[in-house]
């Protein structure tokens, strides 16, 4: 659980700065603020996937309670031009994720909890009130943004301000063609003007150099009676409204997403509810990982990296595997095509393709059933092939083994960088297992031999005795830049290591003195942390020092663990300044961090006991 308190929620600048994001399951989402205050363009409480992309239909509500005595008391935050209003923030009392983000507002007249619930594998949003306190009328107005969840919207005059009745629901389409809002607050009765909103604006977005304003239309509100220890539930859904009771419904998705981490406590059971926001299945593209929140929907390599920690180290082998073959399906000439390239091997990570490979052989590590998936392994063998022989554009295998980006691939590193060889080095042993556990050995032994050709030539041109460490990349001339960056992590961390271990403890130890940080591995010295190297480096640590490399990952992600309390709660950020206080930068919640953070701590079992 995460908890905020009164003095926190009451400083406008440091509140808004803490989000929540939930996903559906369905590529959508709800996300805000922890005071209901949205800080950039993709928070909304009903974001949804279409096949057009996905859109924000309703980004936020406004509510107000109403007293016997005619006091009227404003519980939304929102920011006007730089100006905040209205102020519900002054009576925000304390925030919780557990697992549903719940914001409490005490008043002299009583006391009000908001509970929001995006309903998983359902177009639809519940936003529940709790009241304790004096009989009282819940004003609810709902502000609506209809238009791409990365666009901004304007005041326009073609948009439809009609709003049809039926019982105690009410839909509305403001512009054709796209989806109704319907919503729903038993009880209540619908009323007041509709008008346009002007001007709100976004924080985060206007921090980040972005256009940070936008106009939203509200075409009406609901107005409901308030008792003591009861509660009322307004859902908003996309097209078609579920024929449920809303606190039904919001009861049923806190218990699903309680029963992700039943059981297991601690940066474990918070990571492994975080993991469930990035599962993502729909008709036309089958199961995926979405990379990150805010972020593309797909991006091959974070899904390759991330399938491992988010599938394996959680128990869905099943999904594991079903993502694996949906990636398979996007395999072209040697590449991996990310989901929003529209399945088209364009350029993209040229490491995509090897990544998959290296998460083919874990399932088969993890999985019995997986060793006998002959298309999985079809597709291994077609990405070794096509690297072998030439069929990928922009990169060449060499004679020396070595694989060689030209300089105008435009999709990675020119030159021979350390990581594309220390992947192509493990691509070839994996797919020699494959070869020799079918029974065909001669193939199994001659990608055995160009594996120990590559591995023979980095300890050869890229190890340097008098530093300690690999170098960073090799150029098209021969010429090494010994420049220390993590990426020789992967030469340590993958399942077939490059390096004899003497030297291997060495570059272990000289990344750690310069590039180890509390929230991640910087890429260079001076540059951004990214959590995910952390599964690299925890793989390294534990294989080449036991028990006390595990003591040490064991202590770095306790250190860790506090940060699922800043950005975006609950979640791991895509990577974090590298000096002190190390702000969360790019995605707040990132696929890749969170499963690799995953696979760490699967890596590391339990504490070690002490003297060991």
């Amino acid at each position: 659980m995460r908890a905020l308190g009164r003095e926190l929620l009451r400083d406008v600048e440091r509140a808004e700065r803490l989000e929540w994001w939930q996903a559906d399951g369905r590529g959508g989402w709800a996300a805000s603020g922890v005071l209901g205050l949205n800080a950039r363009r993709q928070h909304g409480l009903l974001v949804v996937a279409t096949p057009a992309g996905r859109v924000n239909l309703l980004a936020r509500l406004e509510e107000r309670l109403e007293l016997s005595d005619g006091e009227m008391i404003e519980l939304a935050t929102a920011r006007y031009d730089g100006a905040i209003h209205p102020r519900g923030f002054e009576r925000a009392e304390a925030f919780t994720l557990d697992p549903l983000p719940c914001l409490v507002h005490e008043t002299a007249r009583g006391r009000l909890v908001r509970t929001v619930a995006r309903l998983h594998d359902t177009d639809a949003v519940v936003v529940q009130y709790e009241w304790d306190g004096e009989p009282a009328q819940l004003v609810v107005r709902p502000l609506l943004a209809y238009r791409g969840v990365d666009e901004l919207q304007r005041e326009r005059d073609d948009l439809r301000r009609d709003v049809a009745r039926d019982g105690d629901a009410v839909a509305s389409v403001p512009l054709t063609g796209w989806p109704a809002l319907v919503m729903r607050l038993p009880g209540a009765r619908w009323g007041g003007e509709g008008w346009w909103y002007r001007h709100c604006e976004y924080a985060l977005d206007r921090e980040q150099g972005l256009e940070g304003h936008e106009d939203l239309w509200s075409p009406g509100e609901f107005r409901v009676a308030l008792r003591p220890g009861q509660a009322v539930a307004l859902l908003a859904a996309a097209g078609a409204d579920p024929a449920a009771d809303p606190r039904a419904l919001l009861l049923a998705e806190k218990a699903r997403q309680r029963a992700l981490s039943a059981g297991v406590g601690g940066l474990e059971g918070e990571l492994r509810r975080a993991a469930d926001a990035f599962f993502v299945r729909d008709g036309e593209h089958g199961p995926a990982l979405a990379a990150g929140y805010p972020g593309p929907a797909e991006r091959a390599r974070d899904a390759a990296i991330a399938v491992s920690g988010l599938c394996l180290a959680t128990g869905r082998v099943d999904q594991a595997r079903e993502v694996l073959h949906s990636l398979a399906n996007r395999l072209r000439s040697g590449r991996l095509a990310s989901g929003d390239e529209g399945g088209a091997a364009v350029a993209g990570d040229a490491q995509a393709a090897l990544w998959f490979v290296i998460a083919v052989h874990r399932l088969r590590e993890a999985d019995v059933p997986a060793a006998r998936d002959r298309g999985l392994e079809a597709a291994v063998d077609a990405v070794v092939d096509a690297w072998l022989g030439g069929a990928v554009a922009g990169l060449r295998v060499r004679s020396d083994g070595l694989v060689e980006v030209a300089t105008d691939a435009g999709d990675a590193r020119p030159g021979c960088p350390v990581e594309l060889q220390a992947l192509w080095h493990n691509a070839l042993l994996i797919a020699a297992e494959l070869s020799r556990a079918r029974g065909d050995g001669g193939r199994a032994g001659g990608l055995a031999h160009a594996a120990v050709r590559c591995r023979e030539s980095v300890q050869r041109v890229f190890w340097c005795d008098l530093r300690g460490h690999l170098a960073d990349a090799v150029s098209a001339e021969g010429a090494p830049d010994f420049t220390l960056r993590a990426e020789q992590l992967h030469a340590l961390g993958l399942p077939h290591v490059l390096l004899p271990r003497e030297a291997a403890l060495r570059a272990l130890a000289a990344v750690e003195a310069a590039l180890l940080t509390p929230r991640g591995l910087r890429s260079e010295a001076g540059g951004p942390a990214e959590p995910w190297r952390a599964g690299l480096w925890a793989a390294a640590r534990v294989r080449l020092l036991g028990e006390s490399g595990k003591a040490a990952v064991h202590a770095w992600l306790d250190g860790f663990a506090p940060h699922l309390g800043e950005g975006v709660l609950g979640q791991v950020a895509e990577r974090f300044d590298g000096a002190p206080p190390h702000q969360p930068r790019g995605a707040g919640a990132a696929a890749a961090s969170v499963g690799e953070l995953l696979r760490a701590l699967r890596r590391v079992g339990r504490a070690p006991r002490a003297g060991r």
